[in-house]
């Protein structure tokens, strides 16, 4: 230990500050972009963390295994009892045959790696989150919520979820009245008289009660139970409270994997600006809708093949006056897809996400139809022209009503709706002006999402 001049000893304080242990859960590569920008931050603050991923793919093949390994973060995947292979998520019989294992899973490396905080990216409205969440609370750890979609619309529910009544979306539903009559008596004394009867059906609902695993509770976003929730802007945690939740819980934090569009926005003007003076056709830009599957039963507006007869319709209605893009997810093969524009002379060009990234394919692209995720706001935030696709006309998500996007509900309105980009290409200036108030206002895109993401973090571990 140092002496000073007359011989005392010098103590010397040194600050030491303890790496935060953060676990994240996400299903698909997105959600690691978010994770990802999250743990850079908190590098380029010079703050230690040390990183653990939870993973389950969503879909077969959404490569969380290959982004984790190539990032050098160590991850653990959900495990399956019944020895399947694709997601868990989406089919009901899967969750009640492997939520022990994934229980059990979660008691074991919780206790074994201790995070001070768990950060879940993804909401499916699934049991496996909210499993996640309730054993967190037996060992003590933080959970944090983020907020990856629009999914809070203005009636206050979630679009996938307009047929719940409404006190699903209260924090604490009222109880079901029971009905006590002595006709509802009888008709419950005669099922219980008739399972007798039938023995089969009475061991069956013997064998759920005593086998099968009550599934917990899922509830709407944010009402799942976790700690904090980071929205994406002030506009979806007044949502929350409104529906019960304290303010204390809340942050407006944005999306950190948003946070790369910086990079392109300052092109984005310039860009539209030297199109104006080319005699190029127009380009039309249409992903592949999330969780379509190419060969699942064709509906009339919801699956792969009638994305690609709509994209034909559309090449038909105008020849030689736009080129149409259909862009597949990172993980689809492209060859699967070639083959089914063989039959037709329209020139679709099938664009592979995973050789061009999000934002580079708008920058390269005129208008973009989706049928409402967040590519749609990323295309407001890009200048570029957005169509919602929306065969219910709803408009749950204000794409239209607020963000300046043009509507279409089904192939005809659809012809429309380009005839008259073709007629009138300059976005109006009310336009233009409705999708930077509402890019901001929904979404807080400003490239600083990932800075306030890791405050948020560093404030929860602190309390």
């Amino acid at each position: 230990m140092p002496l000073n001049l007359s011989g005392n000893l010098v103590l010397r304080w040194q600050t030491v500050t303890d790496p935060i242990k953060i676990t994240f859960l996400v299903t698909n590569q997105p959600h690691c972009i978010t994770a990802q920008y999250i743990i850079d931050r908190f590098h380029t603050k010079s703050r230690i963390v040390d990183i653990s991923f939870i993973i389950q793919d969503k879909y077969t093949n959404t490569n969380c295994r290959q982004f984790c390994s190539e990032g050098g973060n160590s991850y653990h995947e959900l495990p399956r009892g019944d020895g399947g292979t694709k997601s868990l998520w989406n089919t009901p019989n899967c969750i009640v045959k492997n939520i022990k294992a994934v229980r059990n899973f979660y008691v074991n490396y919780l206790s074994e790696y201790k995070p001070d905080i768990v950060v879940i990216v993804p909401y499916e409205n699934g049991a496996f989150e909210v499993e996640l969440i309730t054993v967190c609370k037996r060992f003590g750890i933080k959970t944090l919520l983020l907020q990856e979609g629009f999914i809070i619309t203005d009636e206050n529910k979630e679009a996938c979820l307009v047929h719940k009544s409404l006190d699903y979306f209260l924090l604490n539903p009222a109880g079901e009245s029971i009905d006590t009559s002595p006709r509802k008596g009888w008709v419950a004394l005669k099922r219980k008289l008739s399972n007798l009867r039938h023995p089969k059906t009475l061991l069956k609902n013997v064998f759920k009660k005593v086998f099968l695993v009550k599934l917990p509770e899922c509830r709407p976003f944010g009402l799942n139970g976790a700690d904090y929730v980071g929205t994406l802007s002030p506009y979806y945690s007044n949502k929350l409270i409104d529906r019960g939740l304290s303010p204390q819980q809340l942050r407006p934090v944005g999306l950190a994997r948003f946070d790369e569009i910086k990079k392109y926005r300052n092109n984005a003007t310039s860009s539209a600006s030297a199109r104006k003076n080319e005699p190029a056709k127009l380009i039309i830009l249409s992903p592949q809708s999330w969780g379509f599957e190419f060969g699942t039963p064709p509906s009339q507006f919801m699956s792969v093949e009638s994305e690609i007869k709509r994209l034909k319709i559309i090449s038909e209605s105008f020849p030689d006056r736009i080129s149409v893009k259909y862009r597949i997810r990172p993980e689809e093969n492209i060859d699967r897809y070639r083959n089914i524009l063989n039959e037709t002379t329209v020139t679709i060009v099938i664009e592979e996400g995973r050789k061009l990234s999000t934002y580079e394919s708008i920058m390269k692209s005129d208008v973009i139809i989706t049928t409402g995720s967040t590519m749609l706001l990323e295309t407001l935030a890009l200048s570029k022209i957005g169509i919602l696709f929306d065969p219910s006309q709803q408009d749950y998500y204000g794409y239209v009503r607020d963000g300046g996007c043009l509507m279409a509900y089904d192939d005809e309105s659809l012809v429309s709706a380009i005839k008259n980009i073709l007629q009138y290409p300059e976005v109006p200036d009310e336009m233009r002006r409705k999708a930077r108030r509402y890019v901001w206002n929904r979404a807080m895109i400003d490239g600083r999402a990932s800075e306030r993401t890791c405050r948020f973090i560093e404030d929860i571990v602190r309390m």
